[in-house]
């Protein structure tokens, strides 16, 4: 019933299915596991937000532009963790995971789609190298996270793994606050000086 699940289950999750407070607090106290009906709709929600997300930034790219398109699907990303980190229930963590997998859709797509138009020609295969990389290692990164804490008693042991990625939503958001607007969509809009501008 286990095994064959968490084949399917990445990043922070697969290690807090199976800490006791987190059981305890989703599945009811005296649970010994999170059933396989909970396991799929807390797992498979993430991926049905990133499905939409990726959808939905074919229109918020267009209309608020590459660089402020970032910054609100972080954002979306970051409320949608806010509301994993106080969960105290299956419906709560999964709504959660719904909202922020929006987040996660769409910056899969929108990142590469700026970088592709903004980076200069000799740095652009090198940054979406890079990009694929910080994925990886964000995914190793949780795991080592969830080692450290799972031996701990209390809710930190599971809310600790998932409020850290806070502080990966406030960097996106406050590194797009950064960035210029990408070079291409401005001489779409016919904004030739300020993509120039912005190249430079």
């Amino acid at each position: 019933m286990w095994e064959p699940q968490r084949n399917n289950q990445i990043g922070y999750i697969s290690g807090c299915l199976i800490m006791p407070d987190f059981i305890n607090q989703m599945q009811g106290p005296g649970a010994t596991a999170i059933t396989s009906h909970n396991q799929s709709i807390i797992t498979s929600l993430l991926s049905a937000g990133t499905f939409f997300g990726a959808l939905g930034q074919a229109f918020t790219s267009d209309t608020l532009g590459r660089k402020h398109s970032i910054l609100a699907w972080s954002a979306i990303f970051t409320i949608g963790v806010v509301v994993q980190v106080s969960s105290f229930s299956i419906a709560q963590i999964s709504a959660g995971r719904f909202v922020a997998g929006l987040g996660v859709g769409a910056l899969s797509a929108v990142v590469p789609l700026y970088i592709g138009e903004a980076a200069p020609k000799k740095l652009r295969g090198t940054l979406l190298v890079l990009y694929q990389v910080q994925i990886i290692s964000g995914l190793f990164l949780a795991y080592l996270v969830d080692l450290g804490t799972h031996h701990l008693q209390s809710s930190a042991s599971w809310r600790i793994p998932i409020g850290l990625q806070l502080v990966w939503g406030a960097f996106s958001m406050g590194g797009s606050l950064l960035l210029p607007e990408s070079p291409r969509l401005l001489l779409g809009k016919g904004k030739e000086k300020q993509s120039f501008d912005s190249h430079c």
